[in-house]
């Protein structure tokens, strides 16, 4: 017969997990809604090749400051061996 019961505390918590969901969920939608949200501007894609073609080059720098230059495929290949 117990296991059909729930003692007051066992109610008083699951009440409680529901006001707190509840709650975060009112908080969550609060943050969404305060967010400024603009446009992408016309330029965006060319703005990631850029960055993505800076982030290659300081890249392929950091190696050849050494006394030796790995080209791009051999550091592709370095870091595929280390996974």
């Amino acid at each position: 017969m117990r296991s059909m019961k729930r003692t007051l505390k066992e109610r008083m918590n699951i009440i409680n997990e529901s006001l707190m969901s509840n709650m975060h969920d009112e908080k969550l939608e609060a943050m969404l809604k305060a967010r400024h949200i603009e446009p992408a501007r016309p330029d965006l894609a060319q703005r990631i090749i850029l960055k993505a073609q800076n982030h290659s080059h300081e890249s392929h720098r950091a190696v050849s400051t050494a006394n030796f230059t790995l080209s791009p495929s051999a550091m592709r290949g370095a870091r595929d061996t280390d996974r």
